[in-house]
């Protein structure tokens, strides 16, 4: 492959309906997985082994303020209501998570998210 062949690729935009549509897709496939939650064919929970990060956590924890500050600050990038009350480590990560996962590809995100709320409202 030449050189111009691989700016191409390197620069090639896509199909945008088909990138709405695979988008469309993975909101779907979250529908599904909490359908599957919910009905107690998948786990609520996620864990990560990860001493350091272990470490990393424990010490906001004991550090005055320092884990309600960051889980504010996660909660104000997602554009969450912030309140830090009484946050917890699980709090942390799971914002943490969620924000990389926006950072990495937001409209991947965006479509989960879409899709967790549109599976809340037929839920109501």
């Amino acid at each position: 492959m030449s050189d111009l062949d691989d700016l191409r690729k390197e620069t090639e935009q896509g199909d945008r309906i088909s990138e709405e549509a695979d988008q469309g897709d993975f909101g779907s496939r979250v529908q599904s997985q909490l359908d599957a939650i919910e009905d107690g064919e998948k786990s609520h929970t996620v864990s990560a082994y990860d001493r350091d990060l272990a470490a990393v956590l424990h010490a906001l924890d004991e550090t005055d303020g320092a884990l309600e500050e960051d889980v504010a600050a996660l909660q104000e990038e997602l554009g969450k209501r912030v309140d830090a009350d009484g946050a917890k480590r699980g709090h942390l990560v799971s914002l943490a998570v969620r924000y990389a996962l926006h950072e990495v590809d937001t409209d991947r995100y965006e479509a989960a998210t879409e899709g967790i709320e549109d599976w809340r409202d037929t839920g109501l």
